[in-house]
């Protein structure tokens, strides 16, 4: 079975906040026993994150479901991350996008202009938030963070990415959101 991956992303939060609030969360899950205290090979690839910790169930739907913490705590790839940066965060299929303005679908995969808005989103400065894309349709141009997708892609400077694990509870999510001061969105498989 595949890998799959789960981001909470944080779309609304000022870049020059990233960096502090994914220190901050990541300190939170830590102290609760969420997260494990150090990083190690968690992730795909072999790449370090950090582990479920030895409370990992009260992050999730279903708490109780000891089969499903059991399966995610001894997965080779079980792993979190938590980043801050201007990241996009999508699952691992890219679907379409539509004209904010129009509606006419965009295939992201195979239209370079999409690349081309989000490498110029991602390389912008703080102060901007603008990645231009023209709609062929309308011939207007919309920030490519503007464009819904299906499924969902997510723009933002703060994001969780949660390597297999089960569906998260609400409740974890609502205090996340209280502690970095912004909407989360989820995103990916």
């Amino acid at each position: 079975m595949p890998d799959r991956v789960r981001h909470l992303v944080a779309p609304e939060l000022p870049a020059a906040l990233g960096a502090d609030r994914a220190a901050a969360v990541l300190a939170r899950l830590q102290a609760g026993g969420i997260l494990a205290g150090v990083e190690s090979a968690c992730l795909p690839e072999a790449a370090a994150g950090y582990a479920p910790g030895p409370h990992c169930a009260q992050a999730l739907a279903e708490p109780r479901d000891a089969r499903a913490v059991e399966r995610l705590q001894r997965l080779p790839v079980n792993g979190v991350l938590v980043r801050s940066g201007r990241m996009v965060y999508h699952g691992s299929a890219l679907g379409s996008a539509g004209c904010p303005h129009c509606g006419k679908p965009l295939a992201i995969a195979g239209d370079p202009r999409w690349f081309d808005a989000v490498e110029q989103w991602l390389l912008i400065g703080e102060d901007a938030d603008e990645g231009l894309l023209l709609c062929t349709g309308c011939t207007l141009l919309a920030p490519v963070t503007s464009w819904p997708c299906e499924p969902a892609v997510g723009f933002g400077c703060l994001g969780l990415s949660f390597w297999n694990w089960p569906p998260l509870a609400p409740e974890f999510v609502a205090g996340l959101e209280a502690l970095i001061g912004a909407p989360l969105i989820e995103v990916g498989d």
